[in-house]
């Protein structure tokens, strides 16, 4: 049966791009020693050798210079005397893995010269909203700290830095969302998005705190995580919260996350450890994939229905003792998490069609008194992509004031929209792709109004027509567990490095059912030439039912080895099918 948020689909199955044809002079074959993986870089506009060479170049990457970050410089030279004067420092982190893992970071740096107790921690409840809170720099003011570090938030967050400034306290933000308006001019803010130098503008917060400690360790400050090792042990930090934000695995991301993965295979934090256990995934072989679907989502449960500080103690933690039992109550909250998600996107997707005219409007908006604020964005993320515009769920709170994020698709920059309708809102902040917003009920008529207008106006066609871009087609022979090998050279593979998208043309289906507790998803054998493979579409059950007469297909999807209980075979999970005439 139709799940109900197939009723938001703009189509019902993508569009298929093909892969561009490839020249006879193109000399593909100098690009990889794969055939197939030469014809992917291609494919994705690495089309001489030398950019192929350093693009698969696995050799750990040197960082990337500090210093061109603006105030940069400064910032450095300001906790560095911090360190030296035996300041008290606090350090205001986000929510979600991006601020926690920066967070954990910092503390693990700077108390190694000051010791725990020069060092105060502060995470946001989720009922403080979004970005550096008063109630924070109240916390950090009474506790006595000299020295305010916001990461992962604070740009925007004018307010909050003078009240800081007001008790006594330089402040240092560490950010990557978007500033609206003028930068906060009673901070130092270190940031990708001040200047012009694009190079550094997919930096995430943990991305920006990373470089602040080598920027101290290139003024001759250790930073040790344990004694003795350099700031690159905290790469497998960097990697998770640069791959649980979503960003572009491109640029610098691409060699931070590359290294930082290998970093993290090798992790001896116990919370990694007792995390991987319980998951069922061996950290010697964990891929940037295992980040997005596995760790990312249990670190944000437990800011999303609980307290950050959980996952906060959970990466402090050198006791593995306490980081099993951290790892459980993680987990539980996670269970509890993809039960209530099911039940709010239900109910968002229902309050969205109930609206006679609900397909007409580009941009999609729904609010509950009964969904927790910690929820909202994944679920309009989940919505956003199904239904090819951008959506924002709210939170209503007794008081009038809606509290919601907002997830937007290719083309619209809702962080930007929502700049541009600043006096409608009491605050906002974020980028392109997602942001957080807070608006007085009173407001929302206008306000989805005006949005609407500002979508319509704008240069994408809404709603997105779906699409799936493909790769390369492959050969009978391609499918091996040495392909997938010679495949893991484009890792770290994510967004803007998207897993190789392969196409199977007039394989036979042999076999088809429907797998999962609940019979939801779709699974194929097929025959592709002398080879068996076996096909998992996840969430597809209900298109079994365009395989009844069907004897051939062509399939999309990716190539790779699922391991269970030490067994490991070759699968093919499906993006989409088509039967062939």
């Amino acid at each position: 049966m139709t799940s109900l948020i197939d009723t938001l689909r703009p189509a019902p199955s993508p569009e298929w791009i093909e892969p561009e044809p490839i020249p006879d002079d193109a000399w593909v074959d100098r690009l990889a020693p794969d055939p197939l993986v030469a014809r992917i870089l291609w494919q994705r506009g690495i089309r001489d050798p030398e950019s192929a060479r350093a693009f698969l170049d696995a050799r750990p990457s040197p960082a990337p210079s500090p210093w061109e970050l603006p105030n940069m410089e400064e910032a450095a030279e300001r906790v560095t005397d911090a360190l030296d004067a035996h300041e008290k420092i606090a350090i205001f982190g986000d929510y979600d893995a991006d601020g926690i893992t920066a967070s954990v970071l910092l503390t693990r740096a700077l108390r190694h010269h000051l010791g725990a107790d020069r060092i105060l921690t502060l995470l946001p409840e989720r009922a403080d909203g979004y970005g550096l809170s008063l109630r924070g720099v109240g916390e950090a003011a009474r506790w006595g700290a000299s020295l305010l570090i916001a990461v992962d938030c604070g740009s925007s967050d004018r307010d909050a830095i003078a009240a800081a400034r007001k008790a006594g306290m330089d402040v240092i933000v560490l950010d990557h969302h978007r500033i609206t308006g003028d930068p906060p001019a009673d901070a130092l803010l270190v940031s990708p998005q001040l200047g012009d130098d694009p190079t550094y503008r997919d930096l995430t917060g943990v991305g920006v705190a990373w470089l602040l400690t080598s920027a101290m360790a290139q003024n001759g400050v250790t930073i040790a995580d344990p004694p003795g090792r350099t700031e690159r042990a905290y790469l497998d930090l960097v990697a998770i919260g640069t791959v649980a934000d979503v960003s572009p695995l491109i640029g610098i991301n691409r060699g931070i996350v590359r290294d930082g993965v290998m970093v993290l295979r090798n992790s001896i934090r116990p919370g990694l450890r007792a995390m991987s256990r319980l998951t069922g995934r061996d950290l010697r072989t964990l891929t940037a994939a295992d980040i997005a679907f596995s760790i990312a989502p249990r670190l944000n449960a437990a800011g999303r229905l609980e307290s950050p500080r959980l996952a906060f103690d959970l990466l402090m933690t050198d006791d593995p003792v306490e980081a099993d039992r951290l790892a459980m109550e993680i987990e539980r909250i996670n269970r509890e998490r993809k039960a209530l998600a099911a039940t709010i996107l239900q109910q968002a997707v229902e309050a969205i069609v109930a609206r006679p005219d609900w397909d007409d409007w580009p941009v999609l908006i729904a609010s509950n008194t009964a969904w927790p604020a910690g929820m909202v964005g994944t679920i309009a993320a989940k919505i956003a992509e199904a239904s090819g515009r951008p959506a924002i769920l709210f939170e209503a709170n007794d008081d009038g004031v809606l509290t919601g994020s907002a997830r937007s698709v290719p083309g619209v920059n809702i962080a930007e929209m929502l700049g541009e309708l600043d006096h409608l809102l009491i605050r906002h902040g974020g980028h392109s792709g997602a942001a957080g917003v807070s608006i007085h009920r009173d407001n929302l008529r206008d306000f989805a109004e005006e949005l609407a207008t500002l979508a319509l106006a704008g240069d994408a066609e809404l709603p997105v027509p779906a699409t799936l871009r493909i790769d390369a087609d492959i050969a009978p022979g391609d499918l091996s567990q040495e392909t997938v090998q010679a495949l893991a050279a484009l890792e770290p593979c994510g967004r803007g490095n998207e897993i190789p998208m392969l196409r199977m043309r007039g394989a036979r289906v042999t076999a088809y059912t429907t797998m999962g507790n609940g019979g939801d998803h779709l699974k194929i054998r097929a025959r592709h030439g002398d080879r068996d493979i076996e096909c998992v579409f996840w969430g597809a059950a209900h298109r079994s039912r365009e395989l009844v007469r069907a004897t051939s297909v062509d399939l999309v999807g990716t190539l790779g080895i699922n391991t269970w209980r030490d067994r490991s075979r070759l699968q093919f999970d499906l993006k989409d099918f088509r039967a062939v005439p």
